[in-house]
C-alpha cells in the first residue's frame, strides 16, 4: 500500500469521499474528441443540410457566396475542387482583386455554420493542395441516395424495382439547384439528373401498368412530365394509364395537352407513336362496343386530319355536358379511324423514313 496520503474527494470504501475529487465533465459539442455528426445535404430543390439535430436552410450558411461554395463541393462529392474553380463559381469572369483571401474567408465562415466549434482540420470541408473537398465520410448528398436507388433498381426484378424507382423519382422530382440565371456552371449536371429522374419515373410507370396499377402509373408519368412537359413518352403513359382506369375523357385531355404544348413550344405535331397510342386507346374502348364498324378498302384519309377533326369536337367550351361531348368525340373518332383503311401502311411508311 502506498504511504501517500489519499486524494481528497476520491470515493472511499467506507462511503466517505475526499473533497478534491471531481467527476469528469463531458466534452463540449464540436470538440476534437467527439465524433462528427454525419451531414445530409439536400440539393434537389431548396438547398438544406441536416445533421440529426439541426436543419440549415438557404439563409443559414452565412450568405449566398458560402452557400454556393457548399453546393459546388457537394456536387463534386468527395473530389477536389480547385480554388480557381470556386472563384469562377462565385464571380464568373469578374473576381475581386483579393479573391483568394475572400474565398478563404467564405470557407471559414461556412465551416463555422456547418459545424460550430469544430477546428478547421476536423471540418467536413477539408483543405487540400490548391483547393477543397467535401469529406465523404462525414457528408452524404441526396444525389448519392438517388444513384444508389437507381442502381439497386437496375439489379432487381420488376416487382422489386418499382418501389425503388418510385423513391428515386420522388426524391428528384424537383430540379437540382433550380437557379439557372446565376448558376450556369451547374447546368450540365442539372440536365443529367433531370434526364435520369425522368427515365426512372417513366420506367416505374411502365412497371406499374404491367402490375395493372393505373393510378400509380399515372402518378409516375405525371412526375416525369413535371420535369419535362415535352416528354411524349410521358404523355403516352398518362393516356394509357387513364384509359386503363376507365377515364377516357382524361386520356383525350392528355393527348390534347401534349399536342398543344408541342405546337406552342416546338411547332410540331405529336409523333407517330403518340398518335398511335391515341388510336389504341380509342380502338380498345370501342371494338367491343361496336364490332360491326367496317373499314372499306381504298379510303385514304390522312390519320392526322382524322384525329384533328375528331379532337376539334373535344375543345372544352365550358358546357355543362362536357363528359357527354367527350363521349361523342370518342364515338366519331372511332368511326373515322375504323374507316381509315390505309392507315396501317401509311403509318409504317412514316416510321421507316
Amino acid at each position: 500500500m502506498s504511504d501517500d496520503p489519499p486524494k481528497q474527494g476520491l470515493p472511499r470504501a467506507n462511503g466517505g469521499t475526499d473533497s478534491h475529487w471531481k467527476p469528469k465533465l463531458p466534452e463540449p459539442c464540436g470538440s476534437v474528441t467527439e465524433r462528427p455528426r454525419m451531414l445530409h445535404i439536400r440539393l434537389f430543390g431548396t438547398t438544406r443540410v441536416l445533421d440529426g439535430i439541426r436543419v440549415l436552410g438557404p439563409c443559414d450558411f452565412g450568405g449566398l457566396k458560402p452557400r454556393r461554395i457548399l453546393e459546388a463541393l457537394a456536387l463534386h462529392r468527395g473530389h477536389q475542387v480547385s480554388k480557381d474553380r470556386l472563384v469562377d463559381v462565385l464571380w464568373a469572369d469578374r473576381p475581386p482583386p483579393d479573391h483568394t483571401a475572400t474565398l478563404e474567408s467564405y470557407v471559414s465562415l461556412l465551416r463555422r455554420k456547418l459545424q460550430p466549434g469544430t477546428p478547421a482540420k476536423f471540418s467536413v470541408i477539408r483543405t487540400v493542395p490548391r483547393g477543397y473537398l467535401l469529406d465523404p465520410s462525414t457528408a452524404r448528398t441526396d444525389l448519392d441516395v438517388f444513384d444508389e436507388l437507381v442502381t439497386r433498381a437496375d439489379g432487381c426484378a420488376d416487382q422489386g424495382a418499382l418501389p425503388l424507382l418510385d423513391r428515386a423519382s420522388a426524391l428528384a422530382s424537383t430540379d437540382l439547384l433550380p437557379s439557372p440565371d446565376e448558376m450556369q456552371w451547374a447546368e450540365p449536371i442539372r440536365a443529367d439528373y433531370r434526364q435520369r429522374s425522368v427515365a426512372a419515373a417513366l420506367r416505374g410507370a411502365e412497371l406499374a401498368l404491367r402490375n395493372e396499377d393505373a393510378e400509380h402509373a399515372a402518378r409516375l408519368a405525371r412526375r416525369a412530365l413535371g420535369l419535362n412537359t415535352l416528354c411524349e413518352p410521358g404523355w403516352r403513359l398518362v393516356m394509357r394509364a387513364q384509359a386503363a382506369a376507365g377515364r377516357r375523357d382524361a386520356a383525350l385531355r392528355a393527348y390534347q395537352s401534349c399536342r398543344q404544348l408541342l405546337l406552342r413550344d416546338l411547332g410540331i405535331e405529336p409523333s407517330p407513336e403518340t398518335r398511335a397510342a391515341l388510336v389504341e386507346v380509342v380502338r380498345n374502348q370501342h371494338t367491343a362496343r361496336d364490332p360491326h364498324i367496317v373499314r372499306p378498302r381504298g379510303h385514304t384519309a390522312d390519320l392526322g386530319a382524322v384525329l384533328d377533326a375528331a379532337l376539334a369536337l373535344f375543345e372544352h367550351d365550358g358546357s355543362d355536358d362536357h363528359v357527354g361531348r367527350v363521349e361523342e368525340s370518342m364515338r366519331i373518332m372511332a368511326e373515322l379511324l375504323y374507316r381509315t383503311g390505309s392507315w396501317t401502311s401509311r403509318q409504317q411508311e412514316r416510321t421507316t423514313v
